[in-house]
């Protein structure tokens, strides 16, 4: 199953691999259930879906069949709060979910429960800082591949948070970026 932010419609649609739809839900505004504008949703080993609800400033995960399991988040910038969270993403076991906390600059990473384990990263150019992050991947090593949108590179870090390297760098030629978002495995 493949699930889609539909960000302007407020809503998550989720594809069988044929392409063919085989659920959507939500709606917009501010209640459980609600979205306002969506950007990124994944789904977790057994189903879950997790979404980061951009304009509530929230993440909220459902169960398979779309109804709500938990939300957790607020607007601010304190440890599990958000501004404007652009992805999420689980771990290969879905017992942890990474979000790219875009307007704070951070990868904030919580258990499937909503509970935070941990966060890194900060404004800034250096290695293991973001700027605006829009994109965050957790692959089967448990290595977090993060869209570091503002600095124009991807960045390789260990769990937590340890750098490891950098892809790309600003411009428009081979190996370069300008502006890279999520959509990597």
């Amino acid at each position: 199953m493949i699930s889609a932010a539909d960000t302007s419609n407020h809503r998550i649609q989720v594809f069988h691999p044929n392409g063919t739809l085989a659920l959507e839900f939500g709606s917009y505004g501010a209640g459980g259930g609600e979205f306002s504008s969506p950007e990124g949703a994944a789904m977790s080993p057994d189903g879950m879906i997790a979404v980061a609800d951009t304009g509530n400033h929230r993440i909220q995960v459902f169960h398979p069949n779309g109804t709500l399991a938990l939300k957790f988040g607020s607007i601010g910038t304190g440890y599990g709060q958000f501004d404007r969270p652009q992805s999420v993403a689980y771990s290969p076991t879905g017992d942890l979910i990474a979000v790219a906390d875009t307007g704070n600059h951070r990868i904030q990473v919580f258990h499937a429960d909503g509970v935070i384990a941990f966060e890194f990263g900060s404004y800034g150019t250096g290695y293991g800082q973001f700027s605006s992050p829009e994109g965050v991947v957790i692959d089967r090593d448990y290595t977090v591949i993060v869209a570091d949108t503002g600095n124009h590179r991807i960045q390789v870090l260990g769990i937590d948070g340890t750098f490891i390297r950098q892809l790309g760098s600003y411009g428009t030629g081979d190996g370069q970026l300008l502006s890279p978002g999520g959509g990597y495995p």
